[in-house]
């Protein structure tokens, strides 16, 4: 949901996209004191709706001007409330 977001109801047009795809997920090792119930490395290529584009800030391949898609990559943690998992952004984590 998290991507879908993007694509359909998002408010700011500098994050908007036109489609995505979850490429991989890899499970990371979980420092002991975390409060997540683990962290993963995610890969995911979207295709930008306006450019400059937010995600344009996020780390992964360098962008090829010949393609429409932008292969990026992020750190989540993970946790549950009830019988729901949610992704949350863990930016700078392990460095």
């Amino acid at each position: 949901q998290w991507l879908e977001h993007y694509k359909t109801n998002s408010d700011n047009t500098k994050t908007r996209i036109r489609n995505f795809s979850i490429d991989s997920i890899n499970m990371l090792e979980k420092p002991s004191e975390s409060v997540y119930l683990g962290v993963a490395g995610v890969k995911f290529s979207i295709i930008p709706s306006v450019i400059p584009n937010d995600f344009a800030s996020f780390p992964g391949e360098e962008i090829n001007p010949d393609s429409e898609w932008w292969h990026l990559v992020n750190i989540f943690g993970y946790y549950q409330i009830g019988e729901f998992y949610y992704l949350r952004i863990l930016p700078g984590w392990g460095t």
